[in-house]
């Protein structure tokens, strides 16, 4: 019995020793909200609650998203921030946050999430629609709202040539020239945005064929050039819905040659340019515009020249020396011993092509070109008489008979003239042959010659005029075949 009562005290005992022992603390981690949204642009921080009891905790953001998220502890737990979204796209992440001191608490996981742009782009219409001779505007609204966001607008290469499109504010005004072809035509008109996410609109621009008749007229009836007119004129022909060619023709219905066409269809634009009339009768030749429709009559447009002035000169246009008679023979001769009343030296100057050479009757011979020129210069003396001074020589006519001899104007080019009896040429003359026979002469009448020399090469420069106004022009740049001194006579 004394056992028993033993044995139930020491059980009462320990008893009460449990009941009194060190008491355990509750341990918790509650986070709040699950997930969190942001606007695109300038949302203020948001607050992740966390409820920690007996644990203490830290957060965790994945690297690729530090760049846009970002969170600092609070009072309240942890304050988010986000910077503003540039793009259209929405943007995700998560926020991990963790007990540092207990393994039994689970970490809890936060989505975040970031929207992007907002943008409205959008036109008010679509296609156009224009009648073939309708040229009042039409407008296009254009609505773009969003940061950042502006546009521009083109029209098609080929529509271009018919379509304008003016940007006036937030409005688009298109303009059309008069269809001047019997089918519809269309263009695009696209409106492109400056955010490449956005897609682009594009507008139709329709216009509707003709309702005009075809038509094909010119400025001008007629045309009237002097015999020796050089300044080219100009027709300009208007036509719609109708192509057109060109030719030219003479009274006789045949082809002619004194005059040149130069046909510009994409500008409408003839240019007549006449040869000199060589004759002391006016002409006359045509220009025909032909349609390409038989419902549309032919133009043609009258080409008159007057008579031509008497000329010494049978030149019909500028010409420019051939090389092969500036590379071909030349001879300088100087005349010395010149009498004391005279105060010039007279020099002879010939250039001619290689294949042409004169017999001992003075008659040439072969085909080419030949300049003949009497230039006068200051009196030259002594080693003087050796070279030809470099100097600017111009056309001059000047003639002075006195009781002493004939004077003359210098530094010149004598100008050139016939005999007043026998036609012989004097002066200085251009002439070209064709198998032995004169076919071209002009005398050279205006201009200058500029001469310049380096030892005994020289660079003479030929700015001429004939008397018909035709310029001669050339570059002479080498040694003379030949340098002949001549006493004076």
């Amino acid at each position: 019995m004394k056992k028993n009562l033993l044995f139930v005290i020491a059980v009462a005992v320990a008893m009460v020793a449990c009941k009194n022992g060190p008491e355990e603390k509750p341990v918790s981690m509650e986070v709040t909200p699950e997930s969190i949204m942001f606007a695109s642009q300038g949302d203020a921080p948001k607050t992740i609650t966390v409820n920690a009891t007996g644990v203490e905790w830290d957060f965790t953001i994945p690297d690729k998203d530090k760049e846009w998220l970002s969170a600092e502890k609070s009072n309240e737990g942890l304050s988010v921030s986000v910077t503003d979204n540039p793009t259209v796209d929405a943007r995700n992440s998560q926020i991990k946050i963790a007990p540092t001191n207990n393994t039994s608490i689970a970490a809890k996981t936060v989505l975040i999430s970031q929207s992007g742009i907002t943008y409205t782009f959008e036109a008010d219409k679509t296609e156009l629609t224009f009648a073939g001779e309708d040229d009042t505007p039409q407008e296009i609204t254009v609505t773009a709202e969003g940061d950042g966001l502006t546009w521009t607008c083109s029209v098609d290469p080929v529509g271009k040539e018919w379509a304008k499109a003016e940007v006036q504010d937030n409005k688009i005004v298109v303009t059309v020239t008069d269809n001047p072809k019997y089918e519809t035509r269309s263009a695009k008109l696209t409106i492109k945005p400056s955010i490449e996410a956005l897609d682009n609109i594009v507008v139709t621009i329709t216009q509707t064929k003709s309702t005009i008749d075809p038509y094909l007229r010119t400025d001008k009836s007629e045309l009237t050039f002097k015999g020796n007119d050089k300044e080219p004129q100009t027709i300009t022909v208007e036509s719609f819905g109708v192509g057109w060619t060109t030719a030219i023709k003479g009274d006789d219905d045949e082809g002619v040659s004194w005059f040149d066409l130069d046909t510009n269809t994409t500008e409408g634009i003839l240019t007549v340019t006449v040869k000199r009339n060589l004759t002391t009768a006016p002409r006359t030749g045509y220009v025909i515009i032909t349609p390409s429709s038989s419902e549309v009559e032919t133009v043609t447009v009258t080409i008159n020249q007057e008579a031509g002035d008497p000329t010494l000169s049978n030149l019909t246009e500028d010409m420019v020396f051939p090389e092969s008679m500036l590379n071909g023979y030349a001879k300088l001769q100087i005349q010395k011993d010149q009498p004391d009343y005279q105060d010039y030296t007279e020099i002879q100057i010939r250039i001619h092509d290689e294949n042409l050479t004169m017999d001992q009757l003075g008659d040439w011979h072969g085909t080419g070109g030949r300049l003949e020129m009497v230039v006068y210069c200051e009196r030259l003396e002594g080693d003087e008489y050796n070279y030809m001074p470099s100097v600017t020589y111009n056309v001059d006519n000047y003639q002075e008979f006195g009781d002493e001899g004939v004077l003359y104007h210098y530094p010149t080019v004598y100008s050139g003239s016939v005999s007043e009896f026998s036609q012989f040429q004097i002066g200085t003359w251009y002439n070209y042959y064709e198998n032995d026979v004169a076919t071209i002469s002009a005398p050279i009448t205006k201009g200058s010659m500029t001469v310049s020399r380096e030892g005994d090469v020289y660079t003479i420069e030929f700015n001429f005029e004939d008397d018909a106004q035709n310029k001669i022009t050339g570059k002479f740049d080498r040694k003379f075949s030949e340098v002949q001194i001549i006493d004076n006579l």
